[in-house]
């Protein structure tokens, strides 16, 4: 296998090695969890670790080693030379550590210049392959130079691994190129990723027909690819999803009586997937993972909840059993796992690797009493002078029960009051996961209930692919509901499609299942027509009933709507409107006014003369 990981175990799995950020590395015993050695390479902080690879062979030939030695010589020359760590760097250098000097023997130099180096593979004997920038190189470990050395293409390789043949070699960037080992010709390109490749995994043995497969997986790609060397075209014969994406190579293990391989995937939320199939041509449906092996720690602050233990890598042994580090970079602890394929989780509670384990061995140098033979003397102070007890002149004085009242209340009203802070989503996802596995109805409205887009997106990101389906048949319930239940479910629903809408696509059953929805949504379309005229005559009625509802005679003043804007021409004023509004009285002359006057005197004297004969 072939990755740009920095870790793994040794062939015989004692020992297990990792590079860290700042350049240290670290080997563990793995039968008794021990930390063995932990070197720091010269310029760690400059050109850290960039990937390793164990060396399974010798790297000094048996012709230079003196017959004549001593047996223990001779071997001791044989066990540094099996216990070798490749570990390439990011200045385009190639470490070789030797476990058994705790030292590093030699370097390999000039084969990448000064790009960094991204990934290791070992073909028995003394080759060793490398890439770095656009390049493959071939190295002799026991000349400590280069064989070979070819350009692949333009773009950066990320890893490379060879056949186990020896006769191909496969280099991966965004696609994955074949190419001949002797004559550097390229033979295929495999294409189905749509980022950066990470790891290379061949299967061990050829398939019946002679051909080899091998995986692949991406950069924040939860799929595992499966090709085929054979004629089966370019394109991927089986697929398997994962719960996240993966972290490391993929672990490998081939039954001897039917060929079925067990799959081991480390993923980044900390897991292990397993898969098992049996590699026979294409496969139609992606595969889903059988088990799901999960670490956890008991030593929360709650009793009710566990703390997980992230694993860091896994190897399958056997088809039962499983070999697991997990932990953090310096705090592993490593285990035999008996899997259990009847359930589809499996959960191992195990103590934390940062606390120390008790030793049975030690003993305590203090004295226990015996508590049945013992005399427990009243307190006084009397039995404190007797035994010694000094009498503490700063007293803390007690605090009185009503000011203890007075917190409790204050306790309890903090607690009545409704928390501020969003909720977290992988509580949310937990809580849906648990309402969708006992068909809680309330619990689940209980997390759809939830308005905040960015929650819920980051709530349906972790959900697990096994409960898509079952929530999208719950959301198509909801759209069945009335307004703000409708809502609710279209605002999920859109989500969901949005982030899942690969898994979805590649589900046979997808007609089936949204079938539901598309109908409901033709038979709302039908509705808009009507609904949109009959929308307008009301807002045509409602517009006239509130003109009316202006024009009444009878209105204040003060109930009249006033304008937003009042225009006035600059050559008029309010004199002129009303002369206008008299009309002909303003263009009488004089002397008709003067005539009325006169005839409106005589008038009155012939009034005041009736008056004066009455």
């Amino acid at each position: 296998m072939a990755s740009t990981s920095k870790s793994g175990f040794s062939q015989d799995l004692r020992l297990f090695a990792s590079g860290d950020a700042d350049g240290k590395l670290r080997v563990w015993e793995t039968q008794q969890n021990v930390l063995l050695q932990e070197y720091t390479p010269n310029l760690h902080l400059t050109s850290p670790c960039s990937c390793l690879k164990w060396l399974c062979a010798s790297r000094r030939p048996e012709s230079h080693v003196d017959t004549g030695a001593p047996q223990k010589k001779k071997r001791k020359s044989r066990d540094v030379g099996e216990d070798i760590i490749a570990i390439g760097t990011s200045n385009g250098r190639i470490l070789l550590y030797s476990v058994a000097s705790a030292a590093v023997e030699g370097e390999l130099v000039g084969g990448h210049k000064s790009a960094s180096i991204t990934g290791l593979s070992w073909f028995p004997g003394t080759s060793l392959y490398s890439c770095g920038g656009d390049s493959i190189a071939e190295w002799d470990i026991v000349k400590g130079k280069v064989k070979s050395k070819w350009k692949a293409g333009t773009d950066q390789i990320a890893c490379v691994l060879v056949c186990p043949d020896g006769s191909r070699v496969l280099s991966a960037s965004r696609s994955i190129k074949l190419w001949d080992a002797t004559k550097h010709v390229l033979l295929r390109t495999f294409t189905g990723h749509a980022t950066l490749v990470l790891s290379l995994t061949f299967v061990p043995k050829p398939a019946s027909n002679g051909d080899y497969y091998f995986l692949s997986t991406a950069k924040g790609d939860r799929y595992i690819n499966v090709w085929s060397l054979g004629k089966d075209g370019e394109s991927a014969v089986v697929a398997m999803v994962l719960e996240s994406a993966p972290v490391g190579p993929i672990s490998l293990h081939e039954q001897q009586d039917n060929g079925v391989l067990s799959l081991a995937a480390v993923t980044e939320s900390g897991v292990v997937q397993m898969f098992s199939h049996q590699l026979n041509g294409r496969c139609p449906k992606p595969l889903k993972p059988t088990l799901t092996v999960q670490v956890a720690t008991d030593s929360a602050r709650s009793k009710e909840s566990v703390e997980p233990l992230s694993i860091v890598s896994a190897l399958c042994t056997l088809k039962q059993e499983l070999k697991i580090a997990y932990g953090s970079a310096a705090f592993l602890s490593f285990e035999n796992v008996v899997l259990n394929y009847d359930e589809k989780i499996q959960v191992l509670v195990r103590q934390s690797p940062r606390k120390p384990r008790p030793d049975s061995t030690e003993s305590s140098l203090v004295q226990v009493p015996d508590a049945e033979n013992a005399q427990f003397l009243p307190q006084s102070a009397a039995n404190a002078a007797v035994l010694g007890i000094k009498r503490s002149h700063t007293r803390t004085a007690e605090v009185p029960m009503e000011q203890r009242l007075e917190n409790l209340s204050l306790s309890l009203a903090r607690s009545d009051e409704k928390p501020t802070a969003v909720p977290r989503a992988d509580n949310l996802a937990q809580l849906m996961l648990q309402a969708l596995q006992s068909k809680d109805k309330q619990m689940l409205h209980t997390v759809l209930r939830q308005q905040e887009e960015d929650v819920i997106r980051n709530t349906v990101r972790r959900l697990p692919l096994q409960v898509i389906e079952p929530l999208l048949k719950e959301l198509t319930t909801l759209l069945h509901g009335k307004t703000v239940t409708a809502q609710t479910g279209a605002r999920w629903l859109r989500i969901v499609l949005s982030i899942h809408a690969a898994h979805l696509m590649a589900n046979p059953s997808l007609v089936e299942l949204l079938a539901p929805v598309i109908g409901l949504i033709e038979a709302r379309l039908t509705l808009l027509p009507s609904l949109s005229r009959l929308s307008g005559r009301l807002e045509l009625l409602t517009s006239q009933l509130n003109g009316a509802s202006g024009s009444d005679e009878n209105a204040s003043p003060l109930d009249m709507p006033t304008g937003l804007l009042t225009y006035q021409d600059a050559d008029t004023s309010d004199e002129d409107d009303v002369q206008d509004e008299v009309g002909g009285l303003g263009s009488e002359s004089d002397d008709h006014w003067e005539e009325l006057s006169d005839s409106n005197l005589e008038d009155n004297e012939n009034e005041n003369d009736v008056d004066m004969s009455d």
